[in-house]
C-alpha cells in the first residue's frame, strides 16, 4: 500500500501534531476541525513550532518549508 494522502479530523493539539508530522514524512496532509477557532490556533501554533524547530535546528528551513506547503486546513461539515 502506497499512502500519498491523509486527513486528520479535530485539529486540536494531538490533531495538528499528527498533521505536522505527516507533513513532513511527505503527504499531502487535509487536517479538518467543526470550530474555525480551533483551526485558527492550529495554524498559529503551526508557525510557532515551525520557527522554533528551524531555529534549535531540528529541521532545515527548506524541508520545513515544504512540509508546511502541503498542509491544507478547513472546517469538516456534518
Amino acid at each position: 500500500m502506497n499512502i500519498k494522502r491523509v486527513l486528520v479530523v479535530g485539529a486540536g493539539a494531538m490533531g495538528f501534531h499528527i498533521a505536522l508530522l505527516c507533513a513532513r514524512a511527505g503527504l499531502e496532509v487535509g487536517c479538518c476541525d467543526f470550530a474555525s477557532n480551533v483551526l485558527d490556533e492550529a495554524q498559529r501554533k503551526l508557525r510557532e513550532r515551525s520557527e522554533r524547530d528551524i531555529a534549535k535546528g531540528r529541521v532545515p528551513h527548506d524541508r520545513e518549508t515544504d512540509a508546511c506547503s502541503r498542509l491544507r486546513f478547513g472546517t469538516c461539515s456534518g
